[in-house]
């Protein structure tokens, strides 16, 4: 597409506006995905890679646009793009940021469809960079062999999601999800105070057996700290199952706190921690560089058929009928406490309702309520809603500061 634009500037024949709008939300997309470190993530087959050069062609094609200079150029000229967190409704692609400095923190999450090649099972994973350096990770691209390590970088193993009964996901049992004709329909919300998406995986779990459960996954950004991930399993029959949501930590090293319900992943000063809470009892555990009963806790280096073992957190629990789980993702210094110091659930809620709050080291409270639209009898604080999903963080003194609500009527 360059090559025949340029021979058509070269000549002096004009070009379509349509073409030319087109080819700029190209390299805007590179703006919308971009790390605090100038790389896009490794999604699907992509591997990691820098967004510079690309927009260092954008911007000499489309001068207007200061945020493909900056962006080019490291910071150094042009100017920041003015939104910090975006949405890619086709692709199903939604990034958080605090900002567009190197230090800054960043999320991204997909819920999109399955792709039509270089497919990995990876709905409603993340990808978390922090601190100058990603450290919930994606494992990306490897040889195109028939080796277990190409079998792992495409499964779910290798991704930040939920497996059921040791089983994954199945995508590619369903081809009408490979392409999406219409945006996702999957929720997003944006503001000063919060980012909000949401997602929901339904394909079923397990090449053979095609074990039915929904997993919807909710993720908050509630700025600039913290995120609240809330996932909530829906099986079709009545048994009792083995949920295992998989965080795949790009760290020097990782340990279990607050009685194995927290993973703390240490990379250089940095400090990110994983905390979970369910409606059953949730455990954590590291799998690290492990090869049996199956490949799990490893990373592509970028180096031919060579990957390094890194430390996983699986957060694990057994339920009959829907259940949900509420985490924490929260990055900081080794040497600055975490903003969240406690995560409890709260029981006695009406059916299919959950709850949870989150303890502030300053002191406040963030309450956190999940369930089915039109329900008000649900512990909210001060505050009621029928939607289904509310945020409401309060300070020491029990003072309302910021209300998140999704869905519902208020």
């Amino acid at each position: 597409l360059l090559a025949a634009i340029d021979l058509a500037q070269r000549n002096g024949v004009p070009l379509p506006d349509e073409l030319l709008q087109g080819l700029e939300r190209m390299y805007e997309y590179y703006v919308a995905i971009s790390m605090p470190d100038g790389r896009y993530p490794a999604l699907n087959d992509s591997g990691s890679g820098s967004v510079r050069g690309t927009l260092a062609r954008g911007a000499e094609l489309f001068p207007h646009r200061a945020d493909f200079l900056y962006l080019a150029t490291g910071g150094r000229r042009g100017v920041a793009p003015t939104r910090t967190s975006w949405v890619l409704p086709y692709a199903g692609f939604y990034m958080m940021r605090t900002g567009w400095e190197p230090e800054d923190s960043y999320l991204h999450f997909q819920s999109g469809p399955f792709g039509s090649g270089h497919q990995h099972e990876d709905k409603l994973s993340m990808i978390v960079h922090a601190g100058g350096r990603t450290v919930l990770a994606d494992a990306g691209n490897y040889s195109y062999d028939q080796s277990q390590w190409r079998r792992y970088v495409l499964s779910s193993r290798a991704h930040n999601v939920v497996l059921v009964d040791g089983l994954e996901q199945c995508s590619a049992r369903d081809r009408a999800s490979y392409v999406n004709w219409e945006p996702s329909p999957s929720r997003w919300l944006s503001n000063d105070a919060f980012d909000y998406a949401e997602g929901t995986y339904d394909a079923g779990f397990g090449r053979e057996e095609a074990l039915q459960v929904r997993h919807t996954r909710q993720v908050v950004f509630a700025k600039p700290d913290h995120w609240v991930v809330v996932d909530t399993m829906v099986p079709e029959d009545d048994r009792e199952h083995l949920y295992e949501a998989l965080f795949n930590l790009d760290a020097d090293d990782a340990t279990l706190e607050d009685g194995n319900r927290t993973v703390a992943a240490v990379y250089g000063t940095r400090v990110f921690r994983v905390s979970g809470e369910g409606t059953a009892a949730v455990e954590a555990r590291i799998a690290r560089g492990q090869e049996s009963p199956v490949v799990m806790g490893w990373l592509p280096t970028g180096q031919h058929n060579v990957l390094r073992p890194i430390p996983t957190a699986v957060f694990s629990w057994r339920a009959a009928g829907a259940c949900a789980v509420a985490y924490v993702l929260q990055p900081g210094g080794q040497s600055k406490p975490p903003t969240v110091v406690g995560l409890t659930r709260l029981d006695g809620q009406p059916e299919g309702v959950f709850a949870w709050d989150l303890a502030r080291s300053d002191g406040g409270v963030e309450r956190v309520v999940r369930g089915p639209a039109g329900v008000t009898e649900r512990v909210t604080g001060p505050l009621q809603t029928d939607g289904e999903l509310a945020v409401v963080c309060s300070g020491k003194g029990g003072e309302v500061e910021r209300v998140l609500t999704v869905g519902g009527s208020e």
